[in-house]
């Protein structure tokens, strides 16, 4: 998914993204000192955390929705 955005950019790297691409999918345990945080992949991961982002949205109005993607931050959202 987050590949699929970054790949609709007209500054995408075609080479940077692929060698990203094939990096998600490598054991975590290869990539990251935290890999017991992320499960089997990168990939997994980003696509677990997107999907809770999403599950979450979903119940805030656009307002807040809007609110919460500016300040990077899924907490209590004030108007």
């Amino acid at each position: 998914m987050t590949i699929d955005l970054v790949e609709n950019s007209a500054e995408a790297k075609k080479e940077y993204l692929n060698e990203f691409e094939g990096m998600t999918n490598l054991p975590s345990a290869e990539i990251s000192p935290l890999f017991h945080l992320m499960g089997n992949t990168l990939n997994d991961y980003m696509n677990e955390t997107f999907m809770d982002l999403g599950r979450r949205l979903r119940n805030l109005s656009v307002s807040q929705q809007i609110k919460v993607l500016e300040k990077g931050c899924i907490g209590p959202v004030t108007s």
